[in-house]
């Protein structure tokens, strides 16, 4: 999500109207009243996360993935490709009880790296340290004791892919928060320069931790700044770190 919307009735409490910047984020402020209007970009959305979510369980996840799935299958879709986040258990189990009608390719968003395995995240349940579950490659062929034996392609082992993780970098051109170099005139900009969600130094930390963890990476970065941002980042990290032939996409 790009940008919300709320009301003060879905407001957390009263200490969030308050707030007036989040880093990463754009909190749209009211210029009399100096609280905030209800408009809540990037980052700053997360501040509604608790009202959000209140109630909902991986099992109400479950029950919309499984209907969203089978109206792809019944289209005659064959394979999609998901950006859920906290659900990788979800399709793990439906993977193992063989209720996948097709391939998925799911991308989990980074920030899946601090939320439990059983909670739907990349973290693992039964290590004392941060261990992040590893990739799941299961196309093209198996490594068995003597030979490289073809998977099987109508299997459900090959009907869950998870190989890369989702980074934002900026926002959106339609919630303005898309991050440019090159300005409208400051009349015609409104509050808007763009967001770039996270520093340089931090985007680099990312890219390295998720290429030590043997992931891909698909990057957001709709603005030049961004791009410009993402691309010298990807650079420092190819030429100050071993070569890998893990292909890193920037969108």
């Amino acid at each position: 999500m790009l940008a919300y919307w709320s009301s003060s009735n879905s407001t957390p409490s009263s200490e969030t109207l308050l707030i007036s910047s989040v880093e990463g984020g754009v909190i749209d402020m009211d210029e009399i009243s100096g609280l905030t209007t209800g408009v809540l970009r990037e980052r700053a959305v997360e501040l509604m996360l608790p009202v959000m979510n209140k109630g909902r369980t991986l099992e109400e996840k479950r029950k919309f993935i499984i209907e969203g799935l089978n109206l792809c299958a019944a289209a005659g879709l064959t394979s999609v490709q998901t950006n859920d986040e906290t659900s990788i258990s979800v399709y793990k189990q439906l993977q193992q009880e063989e209720l996948l009608p097709l391939r998925v390719f799911l991308t989990p968003n980074y920030d899946d790296i601090t939320v439990l395995e059983e909670n739907g995240g990349l973290l693992c349940n039964s290590s004392s340290e941060n261990v992040i579950i590893p990739p799941l490659r299961p196309l093209g062929f198996q490594q068995s004791t003597s030979s490289l034996t073809p998977l099987d392609m109508s299997s459900q082992d090959s009907r869950l892919i998870i190989e890369r993780l989702k980074i934002y970098s900026d926002g959106s051109l339609g919630a303005e928060t898309a991050a440019m170099r090159v300005m409208k005139p400051l009349e015609e900009q409104g509050n808007q320069k763009g967001v770039l969600i996270h520093s340089r130094s931090k985007l680099l930390t990312m890219i390295r931790n998720a290429s030590a963890w043997n992931y891909r990476l698909e990057i957001h970065a709709i603005g030049d700044a961004a791009a410009e941002q993402v691309l010298d980042a990807l650079l420092e990290h190819v030429q100050t770190s071993v070569p890998c032939d893990r292909r890193m996409e920037v969108w």
